[in-house]
């Protein structure tokens, strides 16, 4: 992979504490900004919005998470950052239909990657 395409902000991720990363129920969730992941948080477990630290989450990071098996929740910003990308180094990632999922009420949709 290219340096500069692994240091691309995809999006923000969240610690609880010091190593529960905010999830989705699904994956981790990566916002696409730090005001989305503090709303997420807030709405999703009001007792740890207070204690959360928030920090980027980069395309390289992300890759390797995947690699790993890990699922990962975006919303439609941050997917829009990270699909091109993917699809630049191949990644077998579907185009994810965020206008669909809203209309069924979800605003996060899921990848992992399946292993043969």
């Amino acid at each position: 992979m290219s340096a500069d395409r692994d240091f691309k902000v995809i999006g923000y991720y969240a610690l609880a504490g010091r190593k529960d990363i905010v999830c989705s129920g699904i994956g981790c969730f990566i916002a696409g900004s730090e005001v989305s992941m503090r709303e997420f948080v807030e709405k999703s477990d009001p007792g740890v919005a207070r204690d959360i630290s928030i920090h980027k989450s980069r395309f390289g990071e992300i890759v390797a998470g995947l690699q790993r098996g890990a699922p990962y929740s975006f919303e439609e910003a941050s997917f829009a950052r990270f699909y091109p990308l993917a699809t630049e180094i191949r990644l077998p990632i579907p185009k994810l239909d965020f206008a669909e999922a809203q209309a069924r009420g979800e605003n996060i949709l899921t990848v992992r990657l399946v292993r043969a």
